[in-house]
């Protein structure tokens, strides 16, 4: 049997073209006994670091090249041959990529004038010249184009002759030996190759019309022929190409050496001094650090990690990097940005001492070999934490001192999600825009996956070779009509016919079919006949069924099989959020770069996995609200108060803080104000620092997974004795009471508890991070298990481990990481115990962030004794300000902070409970001196400019009318329009009718002669409506200083037996309640099987538990409903108060043209 190499493939990674992964492409070359892959995806290397580890793991050769079309239509494959080859093609890239948009690129003939040396190039000519000019003019310009090929690549070309079984491969074969005799050029065998079976045939037509932005049914002649360019059995290329042509491709995959081992990354040196050595530098300024943070002397602990680190950091040469990060970081404090590290890094003294991260070694327990180790050929990886609305200076920094040639943010593949497939794949099979939206509807964040789970492996019905046409005149049920009373799909009536109707179509000679379904008589196999249905996920059945779609549609079935493949298919190249690769050398020489979307910035081809595949550095520039949100309000802080602080200088360990803590009075708080945080809050009540470590990392899957949260808190309790499951695990887990929280804590037990060596502990870390991938985990399973038992701890703690370790695969927190967060946290915290009306307006200044919305901030902040003002255009700068309370609001709100009403107040009827211990609070008889004026930066769709250009007016003197406003401040119609309707306007207008009347006679330019003081005479006018202000306020502002909206339905949501939440949860553990209240959060866990939703009245906010089966029930309600009733149990333990759902209402409608909105974490 021949040899041969396939020197022209396309993955996925030729956006929309290509129909298979790398993987699956390199996994069929190794069971088809190929010689070698070539990976050529179009003027791109995306896909091949996948395929080389893909190749590792099969044996394979893998080439690496790209194929390209120039300007004049000219197609070739360029092969890089050895490592100088790959840099010129890297460049290459980079160069077409560079000049174009996104997405696109551009090469002539004048770009490969040198001829790219160390490539080989196939070219491959039109499949009929005569489709492209008319007869000997075509033929002499494939002669010319020939001819250059040859003069251009000289030794280094061949004719790429790729038979698919076309109806003129005789013909064309003919043609290209005349020209390889003609103009000297050997000719090879080749595929181009675009999926790895030929199963992938409909996947590929369908991409291919998602591409064009049409039909599979109307792509025509864009569409293949047939699915010959797949991977073809040997036995079957000798039948096609004569044997020379194929042991070419051998001969020419032996002249292809390079490989990406062969690729070296070279730290940037210029941060060191002329006079200085890298490890030198690095060590004065660790030392520096040292004598800034121990002005007195350091404790021996952190000199013994100092100089442990700065011995291995020197031994694997990564003092450049460590001093490249300390440069990033000088420059954004020097900016005045607020930074800090996080991640593996804070497992490092050297990077405390540097400033880099704020976790005092002195004070935690570092495991500097979860960040640097000698067994392992694998980089640091350094993460810091800017602010968001500065981190863009930052990342321009970087690309001002080492320029676009060294430095560029590395790439995120963006894939197809169930919506997004759906969408697409439903617009390919010509479903209409309506449909398209039903269906995508159906198929809601909520479970989508699961949903769309079949339970018999779709590869099974998916594109058969034996697939044949669906007959003519077989009945294809669309969608099912919809019940008037329920909504329910209608029973399909016996014996349907016709064309179209009430959703349901008929393939028959006598009918006209849609594209769709033409698509669907073309590829679906008839295997799918029958074959799904009934075998599906029965979820995925009713959702359809909701949406009016017929499960048994061999329209949906098809449907839903593509959706299925193409799911995870790369759909484009994005930016990372902030991973920034920086090199000494010129970076297209490693890798190609293109264009962002983002103006000024650039991207290279590889994401975060293949940079760790190749040991590549990256720096991640990451961007946090919450760093903007506490510089903003120490700004403030300073300005009002006259008090400087800094992040060092918060004060530590302050009981008020920890009060509150363990009130969760934790709204707007850094990590710890989701209700989850929330609930546990009470339970662990921290009081120290490190409890709020603690407190960070336990809502986490890793602990929660691994069944360690219970006993923690049972220890800590008191509720059960603290005990060590053997005598090495002590000096671990002594710190968290013998209960595994962190991520090292688990790395270090297997060392200690299991025996494991450093680097197979530090391969087990890594098959962590691999686990949610489906990548290696298993085989540390049982060495776990027997090294555990060996040593004598229980078989039950080894399977808590192992748990633990999955749940972390999910996401974990190690210590150092959770250490970091959890100063934010308590700084955060801080701000809002002593400075909540500073915290509050920078919350809101920051938006969007955090997990609630600013009508959520707004009614929090009033609640800690905060006078909110309203939107005035005699105050209001753009962003919300501070101004000092009046004295009538201090009277009003002393008894009042973060309260409920007291016993003795009512709400329509109800009795409130009483506050209990929260009123005897030392916080409780606070208030803010500071009051805070809502900024026009609220106002929807008014922009800044409009603003600055207003606040500028106003400060040359007050506004003396609408007219006067709009004058002097140039504002528009529009601009002036949405100052009314937010209620901006009341103060020069009276309130918002006569505010917009007088908006509809004004000219902003006025003509020459008229005054300037004359103001038409506003008619009478009847004020707004409570309910009509209130409607205003939120669909132009997003929240309402008045009445909260269920005030105002409380006596109808009485008739609904609706009780106000604070009257049920004050009720005892246990009890059955009922309650209405607007979702402002909706949460989903990864697992799926718990749905959350808080929801909120007049009264307070409560946390609602919605079981897997309820929620399934109920997932229409839960994912859209904006006003829910409510009934269920009553939970209340340790503080903590959750409602357990047990019939969930809709009654949105209540709402009518009010605009309420949620934040959804799902």
């Amino acid at each position: 049997m021949c040899d041969y190499a396939e020197l022209h493939c396309l993955s996925n990674f030729t956006f929309l073209r290509g129909a298979s992964h790398a993987e699956e492409l390199v996994m069929r070359a190794a069971e088809l006994g190929y010689s070698a892959l070539a990976v050529t995806d179009e003027c791109s290397l995306a896909g091949v670091v996948r395929a080389y580890r893909a190749t590792k793991e099969h044996k394979l050769h893998l080439i690496v090249g790209s194929e390209m079309r120039l300007e004049d239509g000219l197609k070739l494959v360029l092969l890089a041959t050895d490592r100088e080859g790959y840099g010129n093609l890297s460049e290459l890239i980079t160069l077409g990529r560079r000049r174009s948009e996104k997405g696109a690129y551009r090469l002539g003939r004048e770009d490969l004038a040198d001829g790219v040396p160390g490539c080989v190039v196939l070219w491959v000519p039109p499949e009929n010249a005569d489709t492209r000019d008319e007869g000997r003019d075509a033929r002499e310009g494939e002669a010319l184009a020939a001819e250059w090929v040859a003069g251009t690549f000289p030794g280094r070309a061949w004719i790429a002759v790729e038979l698919h079984c076309g109806a003129d491969d005789a013909g064309k074969v003919a043609r290209l030996r005349a020209l390889g005799e003609a103009s000297g050029l050997p000719l090879v065998a080749a595929g181009n190759v675009h999926m790895h079976r030929r199963g992938r045939r409909a996947l590929q037509d369908l991409l291919t019309a998602i591409r064009l932005c049409t039909t599979v049914a109307e792509a025509g002649a864009a569409l293949y022929a047939n699915g010959e360019r797949h991977l073809r059995p040997r036995e079957r290329l000798a039948e096609i190409y004569p044997a020379e042509w194929l042991a070419e491709t051998t001969a020419i995959a032996a002249r292809c050496r390079f490989t990406l081992e062969e690729l070296k990354y070279n730290y940037p040196d210029e941060i060191t001094p002329p006079d200085e050595t890298p490890g030198g530098y690095l060590r004065r300024l660790t030392e520096a650090g040292l004598k800034q943070f121990w002005p007195q002397g350091e404790p021996e602990k952190v000199r013994r990690l100092v100089e442990h680190e700065l011995t291995i950091i020197g031994e694997l040469g990564y003092e450049p990097y460590f001093l490249t990060v300390y440069d990033l970081v000088r420059f954004a404090r020097g900016r005045g940005i607020l930074c800090q590290g996080r991640g593996s890094a804070a497992n490092s003294a050297v990077c405390y001492c540097l400033g880099i991260t704020a976790v005092d070694p002195s004070r935690s327990e570092m495991l500097f070999e979860r960040f640097i180790s000698k067994e392992r050929d694998e980089p640091p990886d350094i993460d810091v934490d800017f602010e968001h609305t500065r981190r863009e200076e930052v990342l321009q920094y970087l690309y001002e001192r080492y320029g676009r040639e060294r430095a560029a943010l590395t790439a995120t593949v963006i894939t197809y999600r169930t919506r997004s497939a759906l969408r697409d794949v439903g617009k390919a099979l010509g479903l209409s825009v309506n449909e398209v939206d039903r269906l995508a509807g159906a198929f809601t964040r909520w479970g989508q996956r699961a949903a769309l789970t079949p339970q018999i492996p779709l590869q099974r019905v998916a594109g058969r070779p034996d697939a044949r046409r669906a007959p003519a005149g077989m009945a294809v049920p669309l969608s099912r009509g919809r019940n008037a009373a329920d909504g329910r799909p209608a029973a399909r009536p016996e014996g349907a016919t016709g064309a179209r109707h009430d959703g349901v179509v008929v393939l028959g000679k006598e009918n006209n079919p849609s594209p769709a379904h033409h698509a669907l008589s073309c590829h679906a196999p008839m295997a799918l006949k029958g074959d799904l249905g009934g075998k599906g996920s029965p979820e995925m059945a009713e959702r359809l069924e909701d949406a009016g779609f017929d499960p048994e549609s061999p329209i949906i079935k098809r449907l839903l099989v593509l959706v299925w493949e193409l799911l995870d298919f790369p759909r484009h190249l994005s930016q990372h959020v902030g991973g920034m690769v920086i090199t000494r050398d010129p970076l297209p020489r490693l890798v190609p770069i293109e264009n962002a979307a983002m103006e000024g910035r650039t991207v290279i081809q590889w994401d975060k996995d293949d940079l760790d595949t190749l040991g590549l550095l990256k720096i991640d520039c990451l961007a946090l609200g919450m760093l903007s949100a506490i510089h903003k309000a120490f700004d403030l802080v300073e300005k009002h108060r006259g008090r400087r602080l800094t992040l060092a200088a918060v004060p530590a360990e302050d009981p008020e803080v920890y009060v509150m803590l363990c009130r969760a009075d934790t709204v707007g708080v850094f990590q710890i104000e989701s209700r989850a945080q929330m609930a546990m809050l009470p339970r662990l009540r921290p009081r120290t620092f490190y409890d709020l470590v603690i407190e960070v990392a336990i809502i986490r899957p890793g602990p929660i997974q691994g069944n360690m949260v219970h006993p923690y808190l049972k220890r800590r309790q008191g509720l059960e004795p603290i005990t060590y499951p053997g005598p090495e695990a002590e000096a671990v887990l002594a710190r968290t009471l013998g209960v595994p929280i962190f991520q090292e804590q688990v790395i270090k037990l297997a060392m200690v508890a299991a025996g494991f060596t450093a680097g197979e502990a530090d391969r087990l870390r890594r098959a962590i991070a691999a686990w949610k991938k489906g990548r290696g985990l298993a085989a540390f399973e049982e060495k776990l298990r027997s090294g555990m038992a060996g040593r004598g701890y229980p078989l039950e703690f080894a399977d808590q481990v192992i748990e633990q370790i999955k749940g972390f695969g999910e996401y974990g927190f190690p210590e150092s990481h959770a250490a970091s967060f959890a100063l934010l946290a308590y700084v955060s915290s801080w701000l809002k115990c002593h400075e909540p009306a500073a915290f509050t307006c920078a919350l809101l200044n920051s938006q969007p962030m955090g997990f609630y919305a600013p009508a959520q901030l707004v009614r929090d902040a009033r609640e800690h004794g905060v006078e909110v003002l309203p939107l005035d255009v005699g105050a209001s700068e753009w962003d919300c300000t501070l101004e000092v309370a009046s004295g009538e609001w201090r009277v009003a709100r002393q008894g009042q902070f973060c309260a409920p009403p007291k016993r003795g107040n009512e709400v329509r009827g109800h009795r409130l409970p009483a506050t209990g211990d929260l009123s005897s609070s030392p916080l409780a008889t606070r208030y803010s001196p500071l009051s805070l004026r809502l900024g026009l930066r609220m106002v929807k769709g008014l922009k800044k400019a409009a603003a600055e250009r207003l606040a500028a007016a106003r400060a040359e003197g007050v506004f003396r009318s609408v007219a006067d406003l709009a004058r002097r401040a140039g504002l528009s119609k529009a601009d002036l329009e949405r100052l009314a309707a937010a209620g901006a306007l009341e103060g020069l207008a009276g309130d918002r009718h006569r505010a917009r009347w007088e908006v509809l006679g004004t000219e902003t330019t006025l003509p020459l002669f008229d005054d300037p003081d004359f103001s038409e005479e506003v008619p009478s006018l009847p004020r707004p409506s409570e309910g009509e202000d209130l409607v205003a306020d939120h669909a132009h502002v997003g929240l309402s200083l008045g009445r909260h909206p269920l005030a105002l339905l409380r006596e109808r949501l009485g008739k609904l037996r609706c009780v106000p939440i604070a009257v049920a949860t004050g009720r005892s553990d246990g009890a059955f309640v009922r309650i209405a209240g607007l979702v402002i959060t909706r949460q989903r866990p990864g697992d799926g099987r718990t749905t959350f939703l808080t929801l909120e009245d007049e009264s307070g906010i409560t946390n609602v538990i919605v079981w897997e089966a309820l929620g399934e029930r109920y997932r229409k309600i839960i994912a859209g409903g904006r006003l829910l009733c409510v009934t269920g149990k009553l939970q209340s333990e340790s503080g903590v108060i959750h409602i357990v759902a047990g019939r969930l209402e809709d009654h949105s409608h209540l709402l009518g043209n009010l605009t309420t909105r949620s934040r959804d974490f799902c």
